[in-house]
């Protein structure tokens, strides 16, 4: 039996405003919650300690595989929601989505140094 999904650490990655909405798009949005969950499980063999990045990848997956949403339907919803997290590191699925992070272009032009 799959342990459950961390409810908080789900939302905090999907942000509500776009992405948790085409999952939860559904009669009963614990049930498509749970469906979700129990697909993770059998994907991942884990439903706790994944980064986000892995869970936008996963969601992604998933809402693409129930064949409710476009692509880019789903991947500009995660972009905006993933953006709006503060969210630093790069999702596969958004990684053309994405701008460069500053902190990349920190490393390619060095750090600023004060007189």
């Amino acid at each position: 039996m799959p342990i459950p999904l961390s409810r908080r650490r789900f939302i905090t990655v999907a942000a509500a405003a776009a992405g948790l909405p085409l999952l939860l798009n559904a009669a009963s949005p614990f049930a498509a919650f749970a469906q979700f969950a129990d697909w993770l499980w059998h994907k991942t063999g884990e439903t706790s300690g994944l980064t986000p990045e892995v869970l936008v990848d996963a969601l992604f997956d998933y809402l693409l595989e129930q064949g409710s949403s476009q692509s880019a339907t789903v991947r500009e919803s995660l972009r905006a929601d993933y953006q709006a997290s503060g969210a630093r590191a790069s999702p596969i699925c958004l990684r053309t989505a994405l701008p460069k992070s500053r902190s990349a272009q920190a490393l390619r032009t060095g750090p600023k140094i004060s007189a």
